[in-house]
């Protein structure tokens, strides 16, 4: 398991790895880790190395996928 990436936002870490990070990678409590082999996010339950899957509508990761494309960097 690798942290291949990650960036601070506030308090939190959003990070990309290659596998479940539960056990095996610490972060802030409320930290998002994006598995780029399975497409699964985790989010950190402990400020540790405790992390759950985050269950997502389809539908929604569709919009945010488009969102995120279009190369929008944020609101004014």
């Amino acid at each position: 398991m690798a942290v291949i990436a990650q960036i601070t936002v506030g308090h939190i870490r959003i990070l990309d790895v290659n596998a479940n990070p539960n056990g095996t990678v610490s972060a802030p409590k409320g930290s998002l880790a994006s598995d780029e082999t399975t497409a699964t996010l985790y989010i950190n339950t402990d400020g540790l190395m405790s992390w759950n899957t985050v269950y997502l509508d389809p539908r929604e990761i569709f919009r945010f996928s488009m969102f995120h494309n279009v190369g929008v960097t944020g609101g004014g």
